[in-house]
């Protein structure tokens, strides 16, 4: 898959069904940081399921590192970049352990 430019209102549809994103956005900070994440629970520690419940502020997007098992938040209104989107079962192909 080629990176593509997404909007946060995409992104939400993505997490919504369930995937694995790996993206590239522009922290609050205005550095750049890769990510790859999901809301899925089947994917996320149970420990940690129940941290991302809580309602962030509207624009901002709560999703779980896959890599650093810790909750982030992307704001929507951010330049957000699609690098690849994989169903849970492509786990092994994007490198990364549950």
């Amino acid at each position: 898959m080629n990176p593509r430019k997404i909007t946060g209102n995409y992104l939400r549809n993505l997490l919504q069904e369930g995937r694995i994103l790996c993206l590239t956005f522009i922290k609050a900070d205005g550095t750049e940081r890769d990510i790859c994440c999901t809301t899925n629970p089947e994917l996320i520690d149970k420990e940690k399921r129940s941290r991302g419940l809580r309602t962030p502020a509207d624009h901002l997007i709560p999703v779980f590192d896959l890599q650093k098992k810790e909750w982030r938040s992307i704001d929507e209104d951010t330049e957000i970049e699609l690098i690849e989107s994989k169903f849970p079962n492509a786990l092994d192909t994007l490198g990364v352990k549950p």
